[in-house]
């Protein structure tokens, strides 16, 4: 039910996956969502560390509950291994990039349909901490993200791939 929780979040059952500060490297499909869904409750935070600089194909796909993603690393170049980390991860609401994020990869939040609920007036993308370093959007970034009305693209971005957002 809870890896690596806080005694807060274990007290409101919270469902969180914390990775260590000392993990590198998240195989692919480590923590995607299995068809049954047998393995693992209702996933609602996920906490990436700085530590983390390889993230593999569909790495965290899935998870339809999953709302509050803190990505304290950045997606670099070395990121880029993995494509659709987060696709159809239809609960996420808003997103962060850590502070040297360069690129966003392939298909990261593809079909995540409610990215931008609730969101009228500002960008449930927020690229103010990286918005010297971001260069690439990359194809299917946010493909199929239905909701998101402001997409405020920093002027750094060199590149933006195809179906991006569509």
């Amino acid at each position: 039910k809870f890896y690596n929780a806080t005694a807060e979040e274990i007290t409101n059952e919270t469902y969180v996956i914390n990775i260590p500060t000392t993990s590198v490297s998240m195989g692919q499909y480590a923590f995607a969502l299995r068809s049954d869904k047998s393995h693992v409750g209702t996933v609602t935070k996920l906490v990436l560390p700085q530590s983390l600089s390889t993230i593999k194909n569909f790495a965290f796909a899935y998870y339809s509950s999953l709302n509050d993603v803190t990505l304290d690393n950045a997606f670099t170049s070395a990121v880029d291994d993995g494509i659709f980390i987060f696709k159809d991860c239809t609960g996420l609401t808003h997103i962060k990039f850590a502070a040297g994020t360069t690129i966003i990869p392939v298909g990261a939040f593809y079909n995540c349909i409610n990215l931008g609920q609730g969101y009228t007036s500002s960008s449930p993308v927020d690229f103010s901490l990286c918005d010297t370093t971001l260069k690439v959007i990359d194809d299917y970034a946010f493909y199929g993200c239905i909701l998101i009305n402001i997409l405020n693209i920093p002027g750094s971005v060199e590149e933006i791939g195809d179906n991006a957002y569509l």
